[in-house]
């Protein structure tokens, strides 16, 4: 979590600050706790960088010229909205970490502190495994043996079936035609519009 930059002394305080303030009994909760750190940590760092970035803009502006108009250009400049979105996100985290530490104190209230010691963990094998026996060796395939050719077949004989006959209806018998029929579909409307 340090850069080669970063104070050790002044990481110690934060840490023990921040563990004194949500003391941690169990493992749930130190887990919360160091991923608080972290943030909390990191939060300075991006502190840090922003001023630096406004300092840098300020000695670059010189004697002669504006210092108010080069920190608002420094402002307004994507570097400082970069280091703001930062943290942003490092403050989402950490609220979302200090919920989920209330949440496990409020649900795990009897949840004790252990010792890794005191825990029934299977021990490491002192002998090492044996090593497996090989496996044999496959046996090599034979050859398979060809198949036989298979023998000429006989051509069916055509068989002759009988006439098919269409069957023929007879047409109704009334006095109009198909064509004279006045047509159902077309009919309806001017129906009920007589109506």
């Amino acid at each position: 979590m340090l850069l080669k930059n970063d104070s050790r002394d002044e990481f110690y305080q934060v840490a023990v600050g921040l563990r004194c303030t949500f003391t941690p009994r169990t493992t749930a909760e130190n887990a919360a706790v160091e991923s608080i750190i972290a943030d909390e940590w990191r939060m300075c760092r991006a502190r840090a960088l922003q001023t630096a970035i406004l300092q840098e803009a300020l000695d670059t502006a010189g004697p002669e010229g504006n210092p108010t108009q080069a920190a608002f250009g420094v402002l307004a400049g994507k570097e400082i909205a970069a280091v703001q979105r930062y943290e942003t996100t490092l403050g989402n985290s950490m609220d979302r970490t200090i919920r989920r530490l209330a949440f496990i104190r409020k649900n795990f209230p009897d949840a004790v502190a252990y010792d890794p010691e005191e825990l029934d963990l299977p021990q490491p094998v002192a002998e090492p495994l044996p090593e497996p026996e090989p496996l044999p060796e496959p046996e090599p395939l034979s050859e398979p043996e060809p198949l036989p050719e298979p023998e000429p077949q006989a051509e069916p004989e055509p068989q002759s079936h009988p006439a098919r006959t269409i069957p023929t209806f007879a047409a109704a018998s009334t006095s109009s035609s198909l064509d004279d029929r006045p047509d159902p579909h077309l009919a309806q409307p001017y129906a009920k519009a007589a109506a």
